[in-house]
C-alpha cells in the first residue's frame, strides 16, 4: 500500500508539474476542481448511512492488490493533484519538493490508514451510536479543507 501511495504521489507531482509547464493556466483550475471534489466528499460524508460493521476477511489483500488499489482510488489521485496544484507547484517546480511531499504524503496516508482500520474496529459501536453527529463534523472539516485549498 505504501509503495503504491508513493508511486501515485510521484506520478501526480511530476504529472502536475509537467502539465503546469505545458499549460500554466491549468494549475489554478486543478485547484478548484480538487476543492470541488473535496466538497463532493463532504456531501457524501454528510449523507452516509452506517453499515453493519462486518467485513469479508476471507481473502486478504496481497501486496500487488494493495499497490493496484492505490491507482484505482480516485480519492488518492485527487489528493495528489489537489495538494500539488494548491500547495507545492504555485511556489515553483522543484523535484526535491515533489519527492519529499510524496514521501510525507505516503507516510501520513499509510499511517492514517492503519490508525483508521485499528480504531475503526474498536470504536465502531460508539460511532454507530453517534454516526450523524460524527459525519456532520467530518463533513464540516472537509468543507473547511476545500475553503483552504481555494483560499491559497
Amino acid at each position: 500500500m505504501w509503495a503504491g501511495l508513493i508511486t501515485v504521489m510521484l506520478i501526480c507531482g511530476f504529472g502536475c508539474a509537467a502539465l503546469g509547464e505545458l499549460v500554466p493556466q491549468i494549475v489554478p483550475v486543478a485547484k478548484y476542481i480538487g476543492a470541488a471534489y473535496v466538497l463532493y466528499l463532504a456531501y457524501k460524508t454528510l449523507i452516509r448511512k452506517t453499515g453493519s460493521g462486518t467485513a469479508d476477511a476471507s481473502r486478504p489483500l496481497t501486496c500487488g492488490n494493495g499497490l493496484l488499489l492505490q491507482f484505482l482510488n480516485v480519492k488518492i489521485l485527487m489528493l495528489g493533484v489537489t495538494f500539488y496544484s494548491g500547495y507545492i507547484l504555485p511556489y515553483g517546480f522543484h523535484p526535491g519538493r515533489i519527492v519529499a511531499f510524496a514521501l510525507v504524503m505516503a507516510l501520513c496516508a499509510g499511517t492514517g490508514n492503519l490508525i483508521w482500520a485499528t480504531l475503526g474496529s474498536l470504536l465502531f459501536p460508539l460511532y454507530k451510536k453517534y454516526a450523524q453527529a460524527i459525519n456532520t463534523v467530518m463533513a464540516l472539516l472537509l468543507v473547511w479543507c476545500a475553503w483552504k485549498i481555494v483560499k491559497t
